[in-house]
């Protein structure tokens, strides 16, 4: 898959919603996943309220560097879900284990991999496509092999 095929896709992110601090932090080129103020875990996919204690009392933590992380699953995608994605497929979803965040995890498209290319256990980081509206896609690239 290629970063600048992804940058047509239509944004959903709308002003308000519960995810934007994520969506403004990605436009940053940073992560930001929300942390349960009652319990301190950390949530991700972002929700109105903490998916481990049950607290409307949720907070945000953000990067400050780097984001890399293992694949715990992945799925090939061989079938375009919109117009703006048939020149991509097929391409790799993974899920990752992101270091330093633990309990979660992000599925995100990988940039740089073929369908044969993805394991379980890779190592990959975190990266960004701009898109012309100003907005920020985070993705997945592999990291290099030492």
């Amino acid at each position: 898959i290629d970063a600048e095929l992804l940058v047509v896709v239509p944004s959903d992110r709308v002003p308000g919603t519960v995810g934007e601090p994520y969506g403004a932090a990605a436009d940053r080129h940073r992560l930001a996943v929300q942390q349960g103020a009652a319990c301190g875990r950390l949530l991700h996919p972002p929700g109105p309220a903490c998916s481990w204690c049950g607290s409307d009392r949720v907070g945000w933590t953000e990067t400050d560097g780097p984001v890399t992380g293992e694949v715990y699953s992945y799925v090939e995608i061989h079938r375009a879900f919109s117009a703006h994605l048939a020149e991509v497929v097929p391409y790799v979803m993974a899920l990752v284990a992101p270091d330093g965040f633990p309990g979660i995890r992000i599925c995100l498209p990988v940039v740089g991999w073929q369908p044969a290319d993805a394991r379980i256990g890779a190592r990959v980081r975190m990266c960004w496509a701009d898109r012309p509206d100003g907005r920020a896609l985070p993705l997945w690239e592999p990291v290099p092999a030492p």
